[in-house]
């Protein structure tokens, strides 16, 4: 089961950028979470996008973040692309950091999600907790409650 080190993440401004910041540490090998996070037929099941990749996902690649509702789909791009260790993307206007390590057999998965809009931070870190909540429990193959 996974645990989590601070559901609700933090909030923190650094270089004059605001970044919402989470931690969980999962119960799983970092290789089994590192295809949670890449791997298309893992990742729609807690990603709030399909997301579409212009070629191999490599620094540089162009991202489509496809959603299903009205202007709900934009682009990106891979900025950092380190199996297993570190993916950094432009979601839109923000960008996101997942950093893997191993611990005690399982993974420490910290996510900073650094906001183009200090005004998005409520709404967008309600809904990085509720993401990474399902991602959770997808990697523990149980439906969310």
């Amino acid at each position: 089961m996974h645990v989590n080190d601070q559901a609700d993440g933090w909030l923190d401004q650094l270089g004059g950028e605001w970044q919402l910041r989470f931690v969980r540490r999962l119960a799983h090998p970092r290789e089994k979470v590192w295809r949670a996070l890449t791997e298309p037929a893992h990742r729609d099941a807690w990603f709030p996008q399909r997301i579409e990749c212009d070629g191999p996902w490599q620094p540089g690649a162009r991202l489509r973040f496809i959603g299903t509702t009205p202007g709900g789909s934009f682009d990106g791009e891979v900025h950092v692309y380190d199996p297993p260790r570190t993916l950094d993307l432009r979601w839109g206007t923000d960008r996101l950091r997942f950093d893997l390590a191993e611990e005690d057999g399982g993974t420490v998965l910290t996510l900073v999600s650094t906001l183009a809009e200090l005004g998005t931070a409520a709404r967008t870190g309600a809904g990085w907790q509720v993401c990474l909540d399902t991602l959770g429990y997808a990697l523990d193959g149980l439906a969310p409650p």
